[in-house]
């Protein structure tokens, strides 16, 4: 069993590595991308991904932000096309948010872009250590998904 010694020295680390992915890796590629959307409407798009629709509620919930909060989030991605509010016919109070294809290509655009952006800015890395990083993600990626909200 970990002890509480260990325990801390992994969140001490996981901790420590937040604002150094911010700083190397996040940062930079808000900057870039800065003309095109800001993190929190990507963020909102990202997660308006991962369903067919979402109630302001549930996206809000999973944004970890309150409904007055992402309102005006919402309305600037209608306003630019991206999103789309729908009255759910069961229940005319409930609103229905979802991506518009225009939300979706955008989306995949940008993500092209960032991938692109990334790959760039590994490409300074020998054969060893992008195939350490591919394990560490792959690594990271499969942990982390065991960790409860």
């Amino acid at each position: 069993m970990i002890e509480e010694l260990e325990l801390n020295e992994i969140a001490k680390k996981m901790s420590n590595l937040v604002p150094l992915f911010a700083r190397r890796l996040l940062r930079p590629l808000e900057q870039e991308a800065k003309n095109l959307t800001s993190p929190v409407h990507m963020h909102t798009m990202t997660v308006l991904c991962e369903k067919e629709y979402f109630t302001m509620t549930e996206l809000s919930n999973e944004m970890t932000m309150s409904k007055q909060q992402m309102t005006p989030i919402i309305d600037k991605l209608v306003a630019n096309g991206y999103v789309q509010r729908k009255h759910d016919t069961i229940d005319r109070r409930s609103i229905k948010i979802c991506l518009t294809s225009v939300g979706i290509d955008f989306l995949n655009n940008i993500n092209n872009e960032v991938t692109n952006i990334l790959k760039k800015k590994i490409e300074c890395l020998d054969t060893d250590d992008l195939a350490s990083l591919n394990d560490a993600l792959d690594n990271l990626f499969r942990i982390i998904n065991k960790i409860p909200k």
